[in-house]
């Protein structure tokens, strides 16, 4: 997997890993992190996740991302963001239909 890098909105940073954009949350100079490009899902990847809750989904995105974050990290990050803050009924796509 290519790693991810972020840049700013201004174009007035250096371009950053993934990492170094959470740790300091804003560009010094002013303007906000991005990343330099978007990750892309082949049709066939989306069908798969059909199935799989938020968290399992989160993460295949967050992967994409936020490269250089171990799975553990980035399930921690997920369990923690979501795990009773929402008052959420969880569907798959199956039953939605």
């Amino acid at each position: 997997m290519k790693t991810m890098k972020y840049q700013s909105t201004r174009g007035n940073y250096k371009k950053v890993s993934p990492s170094e954009a959470v740790q300091l949350g804003m560009v010094p100079e002013g303007g906000l992190f991005v990343p330099e490009r978007f990750p892309k899902f082949e049709k066939e990847k989306i069908y798969e996740m059909v199935n799989d809750n938020y968290q399992e989904i989160a993460l295949k995105v967050l992967r994409k991302y936020l490269t250089g974050f171990s799975d553990d990290i980035l399930k921690k990050i997920i369990s923690d963001s979501y795990a009773d803050n929402f008052d959420v009924e969880e569907n798959s796509a199956s039953e939605r239909n």
